[in-house]
């Protein structure tokens, strides 16, 4: 008779116990199904059954013999295939749940009941998730700064940002309503990052809600952003700890902002990096995304852009080492600052005259000496 056994892959230990394949079958020859991991934490693997007889009809037919279902429900889809070596396989065709039962069935076709095993995939046991980082990251910001970004170890649950994060004043009282509260939380594609926008009615000059209620920052005041430990994260769990970023705020910004201004420092040696500096801190997110490198024919260079500690310049390396010649730094137009001012307009007044500026804006510089 056919024997079946159930795996659970608490330390990835993915072979199920021998299976006994005919009555005449020894333990040493006898196949076995197993699940052969891979992928994220195991979960793109596929299901074998391996030590088949060169008979076997489902060696030419697996779709025929070999399923996993899971649970009650019918039968996984994926796709089939085998091997000279006596193993035929199926590949589901999503990543396998954790913590579900997967029941792997061979027919055999000979009357007897069919070879089984279950196979479940522990939940991946990991560390309490984090705040890794708040920007601006600065200990100074303008009293008219328009957005925070948080920044988690890893992804959080949506719709809880208004509930978990406040600001305080320095006498431990909480800003009222400071944060424009979306319906539509704004996270990056990773779940990791989140923009969090002071409500503009409290920054732009002539705006009621200004003249009514008052800004959320005043010039000289300390204020802290707290987020509390009890934000869950993707799976539920709370944060490992609690997080406070202090700043002073600092008289308003209202200028654009103007990249002849900039100090660049060209590479002295082909692996160093170019070092741009600001006068005001920027955007972290838009210093990454909109500034970049072009060679002396307009190709774009491949290459990392950072930001500098306090977001007030940026270090670009480049994939492969420079070669001497000429090359321009890049600005897209878009470029704010943490206030929300572009290079074209300012961001609080209303039918600002815009600097004609194209789309990029751009700083030539030279590394060695050009051709």
């Amino acid at each position: 008779m056919f024997e079946s056994g159930t795996v659970r892959l608490g330390s990835m230990a993915i072979l199920a116990c021998p299976l006994i394949f005919a009555l005449t079958a020894t333990c040493a020859d006898a196949p076995v199904i197993a699940y052969a991991p891979s992928g994220p934490n195991g979960t793109g693997g596929r299901f074998e059954a391996r030590g088949l007889p060169a008979g076997f009809p489902g060696l030419k037919t697996p779709d025929k013999y070999l399923s996993v279902r899971v649970e009650a429900g019918p039968g996984l889809l994926g796709t089939w295939g085998s091997e000279t070596n006596g193993t035929i396989w199926f590949k589901p065709r999503f990543p396998l749940a954790f913590d579900i039962r997967h029941t792997a069935c061979l027919d055999v076709g000979t009357g007897t009941q069919p070879l089984t095993t279950e196979v479940i995939l522990p939940r991946p046991k990991s560390s309490p998730t984090t705040v890794v980082s708040v920007y601006p990251s600065g200990v100074t910001i303008p009293e008219n700064t328009l957005r925070f970004y948080l920044v988690f170890s890893a992804p959080m649950q949506h719709g809880q940002a208004y509930r978990h994060v406040r600001l305080v004043d320095a006498q431990g009282k909480a800003a009222d309503l400071p944060f424009l509260e979306l319906d539509e939380e704004l996270w990056d594609p990773t779940g990791t990052r989140l923009t969090l926008l002071v409500d503009p009615g409290r920054i732009k000059r002539g705006v009621k809600p200004l003249e009514d209620i008052g800004p959320v920052f005043e010039s000289g005041n300390r204020y802290t952003l707290e987020i509390d430990a009890s934000w869950p994260d993707i799976h539920g769990k709370a944060l490992a700890r609690p997080y406070r970023k202090e700043y002073l705020a600092k008289p308003a910004v209202r200028e654009r902002i103007a990249p002849a201004a900039w100090l660049l420092t060209p590479p002295a040696r082909a692996s160093d990096p170019l070092v741009v500096r600001f006068p005001n801190a920027l955007d972290k997110a838009l210093i990454e995304r909109l500034i970049t490198v072009a060679d002396s024919h307009g190709n774009p260079i491949v290459g990392l852009n950072e930001a500098l500690p306090g977001e007030t310049g940026c270090r670009f390396r480049p994939e492969h080492p420079w070669k001497p010649g000429n090359y321009t730094l890049r600005i897209g137009s878009a470029l704010e600052d943490p206030a929300g001012n572009r290079i074209d307009r300012l961001f609080d007044t209303e039918g600002s005259a815009r600097a004609t500026t194209a789309g990029l804006l751009m700083r030539p510089f030279t590394v060695g000496k050009a051709p």
